[in-house]
């Protein structure tokens, strides 16, 4: 009977873990599959933007999304991972621009493109004055790499647009953002105050500089350890229950 039940909490375990994973899961796009089109960030839910579905992006023609919200809101940009080459005199070959507006004219807010790592970013991400804002990514025709992750958020400037609603969230800077967000393991404010795990964010951050393909392999690994010590756990807890039944009365 123990042993049913270990095999049966381990089970809802897992079983739980999936069903969160896959009820809480975020919308997620690749850019580079999507060129030219506009994506609505939802005022409730935040959106993953990947470069690619690879672990390496191809030389491309120029490619760009636009981001727009509702309600009047503002799109907020935020890097969980930037690996874009940049080269010794810090000149990019490959790089991303993001402007301020629905239309690749508006003001440029990484000015001269981004590239590099996460440190090479804005820390407070790229703030749009309005409800839209254009991603651009451009590449060189022989150069490849890991690209990027990026967060987009639909925020509410507290200082121009009034105070948090009740179903929102108050950031340090003065953002609002929907409380659903909060401690989802993003940063969704773009100084990280919707997060209380500042040192798992802090752990987190660090782990991205390393690059995609190596923070790939690390999560990987930690995973993999996990469900080890699942196992082992549901061995031990299975011995015990034997030596339970053959012992003598």
């Amino acid at each position: 009977m123990m042993l049913r039940e270990s095999y049966a909490a381990v089970l809802c375990t897992l079983v739980s873990v999936l069903f969160f994973t896959t009820v809480c899961a975020t919308s997620e796009y690749y850019v580079g599959s999507i060129c030219s089109t506009t994506i609505t960030i939802s005022d409730t839910a935040d959106s993953i933007l990947y470069l690619q579905s690879g672990a390496s992006y191809n030389p491309s023609s120029p490619c760009y999304v636009t981001l727009t919200t509702e309600n009047n809101r503002h799109v907020l940009i935020t890097f969980s991972i930037l690996d874009i080459s940049k080269n010794e005199d810090g000149t990019c070959d490959d790089y991303i621009n993001i402007y301020d507006g629905d239309e690749t004219s508006g003001t440029n807010l990484t000015d001269a493109g981004l590239c590099g790592t996460n440190t090479d970013a804005e820390s407070d991400g790229y703030l749009s004055s309005g409800t839209d804002l254009t991603m651009e990514f451009v590449t060189a025709l022989t150069n490849i790499g890991g690209g990027f992750t990026a967060c987009a958020t639909s925020v509410k400037d507290k200082e121009l647009e009034g105070e948090c609603d009740d179903s929102e969230i108050e950031c340090n800077n003065q953002r609002c953002v929907h409380a659903s967000l909060k401690n989802n393991g993003r940063d969704n404010c773009g100084d990280k105050s919707d997060e209380d795990a500042a040192v798992l964010l802090n752990f987190w951050d660090q782990l991205m500089e390393l690059g995609m393909v190596a923070a790939i392999c690390i999560v990987v690994a930690i995973a993999i350890a996990f469900v080890i010590f699942i196992v082992c756990f549901a061995c031990f807890i299975a011995k015990c229950c034997c030596k339970k039944a053959v012992s003598p009365v």
